[in-house]
């Protein structure tokens, strides 16, 4: 590429490239029915790839700790009414960590985009789940405010 064209920026060029790899990784996991984990993993990596040579880039912060947050919500969707109190509350666990896990990404992403309604969205979600009413009810004004825009 550097030949065909000295001004490009190969940095840009390869974080493109591997955003597009992860999403890839992401969609063959969800067509899986969410069984081939090794997708999932080959998209964590790739994202922390991009985040590695751009700490702030958007879409691998965003895509990354969406990445968690719907892990959480899987495990919330699939949860039995018929659960004995500990297995609920190692779900409970499991929910709670995976958020925690999401939570500097999509910070970051609201860092760089404080207007995205799905990046509020997720913050209000994310807070409200692990109990700190206090953020999640700035989040959900925020977000209500982004509605009516």
């Amino acid at each position: 590429m550097k030949l065909a064209d000295p001004s490009i920026n190969i940095k840009e060029e390869e974080i493109k490239y591997f955003l597009t790899v992860a999403s890839t990784y992401g969609r063959l996991y969800k067509q899986s029915d969410y069984k081939l984990v090794e997708y999932l993993v080959k998209a964590k990596d790739t994202y922390n790839k991009v985040i590695k040579t751009d700490p702030d880039n958007l879409l691998a912060n965003y895509n990354m700790g969406i990445i968690f947050y719907n892990q959480a919500v899987r495990i919330i969707q699939n949860l039995e009414i018929s659960l004995d109190i500990l297995a609920f509350r190692e779900a409970e666990d499991d929910v709670n960590e995976l958020f925690k896990k999401s939570l500097p990404y999509i910070e970051t992403g609201y860092q760089a985009a404080p207007d995205d309604k799905n990046i509020v969205e997720a913050l209000y979600e994310i807070y409200y789940s692990l109990n700190e009413e206090e953020k999640s009810e700035e989040f959900k004004k925020k977000l209500e405010n982004l509605k009516k825009d």
